[in-house]
């Protein structure tokens, strides 16, 4: 009985054996794009928070603005002919739909995020392989939704999550530096 030996060896190592002149430039730019589809998995969502929330501020902005484009400043003498005029079916139906409007474009926003964050994820993944663009991925993920959560919806982390977070991108960072050698596999003929 003869015995074959075969290596499996993955996609990101044929690419990289395929291209041994790659500069560190080019593989600074390679992690980039997993990097960058955890930027734009986060973005997007925020943005779908921002579209979906009952009370997003931006809503809640154009509630209060729109009775003001509406509703001109009366004297007191023709404040009845105001409200009278504001509670008119067309006024309410105008800024009920107005509400919809930024929900809309934040829908929009974040389709595009999620395209775009497919789009890099695929590509980072292809060029750095799975696990290194996978875990570089989620950390940047991890990062920007506590950036971004922090910075517009004024989220506070305590020290047990900062102790989390710390070990998720020691994690990433050690997943980033690993290098893949291909497998032994060993079939009888």
């Amino acid at each position: 009985m003869a015995r074959t030996t075969f290596y499996a060896i993955t996609t990101a190592q044929i690419h990289e054996s395929t291209t041994s002149t790659m500069t560190k430039s080019n593989a600074r730019s390679v992690r980039g794009l997993a990097l960058l589809s955890g930027f734009l998995g986060a973005t997007a969502s925020l943005f779908a928070k921002f579209a979906f929330e009952p009370h997003s501020s931006t809503v809640d902005w154009v509630r209060s603005e729109c009775p003001r484009l509406f509703v001109p400043p009366v004297d007191a003498a023709d404040a009845v002919v105001a409200v009278s005029r504001w509670h008119s079916t067309a006024a309410l139906a105008l800024c009920s739909t107005a509400e919809l409007a930024p929900r809309g474009i934040f829908l929009l926003v974040m389709i595009a995020c999620n395209a775009a964050m497919l789009g890099s994820f695929l590509e980072g993944m292809q060029e750095s392989g799975s696990v290194a663009g996978t875990a570089l991925s989620s950390a940047a993920n991890f990062a920007t939704s506590a950036c971004l959560g922090g910075l517009f919806l004024g989220e506070r982390f305590p020290l047990q999550w900062w102790l989390g977070f710390g070990m998720v991108v020691g994690g990433a960072m050690l997943l980033a530096t690993v290098r893949v050698k291909p497998a032994k596999v060993t079939f009888a003929i």
